[in-house]
């Protein structure tokens, strides 16, 4: 009688571990479709430059001028140059026009580009808690109420509105 139990229980769990295993499969490679495609390694190359993020991350700081975010990043003139007109290119960023003579420049995130303040606060997230501990980041921010220490990763409000204005 408990030989026939055991076989009763076991088809029904063999059952439901595949269902399981299937629904695991079919999320792995749902996910795989996403990771393991041309658009995804196409994506990949655009941002994944340490010069690119760093222009990003002064871009969503509020840094828009060449010589500003040369400043900022010491990256070289030529260099940086070269990785504005890329990121330009594939729809990151644009520029636009601020003095006409001599000709300069203001370089702003597009909506494409703004979607990467993600892939930023997570990067300087990781950087907070993984990379070199030797010595403390130059700003360090708290919450005013609770003390808690806030991630890296400066904000900047939108242009013509306040924190006090903004929609809690």
């Amino acid at each position: 009688m408990n030989f026939s139990v055991i076989l009763a229980i076991v088809p029904s769990k063999t059952k439901d571990t595949k269902d399981a295993m299937s629904k695991k499969t079919l999320a792995v490679s749902a996910l795989r479709d996403q990771l393991d495609t041309k658009r995804f390694a196409e994506s990949m190359r655009q941002i994944v430059d340490r010069h690119a993020l760093l222009i990003m991350r002064e871009l969503s700081m509020g840094v828009t001028r060449f010589q500003e975010i040369e400043a900022q990043t010491r990256i070289g003139a030529s260099l940086l140059a070269s990785r504005l007109r890329r990121l330009e290119r594939d729809g990151i960023i644009e520029r636009r026009l601020y003095l006409s003579r001599p000709p300069r420049y203001e370089y702003f995130a597009t909506p494409k580009g703004k979607d990467l303040d993600g892939v930023l606060f997570a990067a300087g997230n990781w950087n907070i808690r993984w990379g070199d501990q030797t010595e403390e980041p130059s700003v360090v921010v708290y919450d005013k109420i609770t003390g808690v220490r806030l991630s890296a990763m400066p904000r900047r409000v939108d242009e013509g509105r306040t924190a006090a204005k903004r929609k809690k």
